[in-house]
């Protein structure tokens, strides 16, 4: 038998890789959510999304992103998004592996056929 920690559950399920990683999951049944935390390592080095230029984190934006439902509660991911400081373009939110540029929502909400196919989260149903 294997043991997970939520952290590491969700890591898997939502494909969250180095420089990202979950930090917390949070159960809030009153509001019928999960809540997914996720940061970028320390020592993770942000690029620009226009060029890839590798530069130093200006400040972040809190954002979030609603996931496929786990069981019957919205799953929701939750970051503190860092800008990149790029010499030619200023500052840029980074972008994220989970979500396209200014969605709401991650790419497995917005394409599930992607999912069900054996993508990163590969979990299907039938409703």
């Amino acid at each position: 038998m294997v043991v997970m920690h939520n952290t590491t559950l969700y890591a898997s399920i939502l494909g969250v890789v180095a420089p990202w990683r979950v930090t917390e999951v949070r159960t809030e049944l009153a509001k019928g959510q999960i809540l997914v935390h996720v940061d970028m390592a320390g020592d993770g080095k942000p690029s620009c999304p226009k060029c890839g230029t590798v530069g130093p984190k200006h400040d972040h934006r809190k954002r979030r992103w609603r996931h496929l439902p786990t069981c019957q509660y919205q799953t929701i991911i939750e970051v503190d998004v860092p800008r990149v400081h790029c010499p030619e373009h200023g500052a840029l939110q980074v972008e994220v592996p989970w979500a396209e540029r200014n969605s709401s929502f991650t790419v497995s909400v917005r394409s599930p056929a992607q999912t069900c196919s054996g993508g990163p989260a590969a979990v299907c149903w039938v409703g």
